[in-house]
């Protein structure tokens, strides 16, 4: 088994209010450039069951580590759970979803939200890192090149 490295680092999720308005002010902070925010909604699997995640993101363009805005959809599962800011993702490329979800598992960082599939774990992954509100997504590098080329990722 392969434990995912810094390397494999390429995004940080933040939760934020209006999206436009982040894009804004944090594009001029960092002197960033966004994706045109996607508006999507997608079955997920969480603890409670399969619900519909919905979701309205975008990802800051070109090179280096990404950050990635997630606008709140009121009960959806971006929210916050005591509603507070919200750094709330670090997102890593994994060559193995099931096996390095099975570790994360064993280290005591349960699943809270996967895609559909066959398995405990499908698509992506996300883990509860134990940290308030901080979470571990997983993302098979198989997709990487499709997500790199909508990121303008050079």
């Amino acid at each position: 088994m392969v434990i995912p490295q810094m390397t494999d680092l390429y995004h940080t999720g933040l939760v934020v209010d209006d999206i436009h308005g982040a894009m804004a002010s944090l594009g001029a902070a960092f002197g960033v450039e966004w994706t045109e925010p996607i508006h999507t909604t997608t079955p997920v699997r969480t603890r409670a069951g399969v619900v519909e995640r919905e979701s309205i993101v975008s990802f800051s363009r070109g090179a280096g580590h990404h950050l990635e805005l997630i606008q709140q959809v009121f009960g959806g599962v971006w929210v916050p759970a005591d509603g507070s800011p919200r750094l709330h993702h670090l997102a890593f490329w994994v060559d193995d979803l099931a096996a390095e979800s099975a570790r994360l598992t064993e280290l005591g960082m349960p699943v809270c939200v996967t895609g559909l599939g066959d398995g405990p774990v499908a698509s992506f992954a996300y883990h509860d890192a134990g940290q308030g509100s901080l979470f571990i997504e997983l993302n098979m590098k198989s997709k990487r090149d499709r997500l790199y080329e909508m990121i303008d990722h050079r």
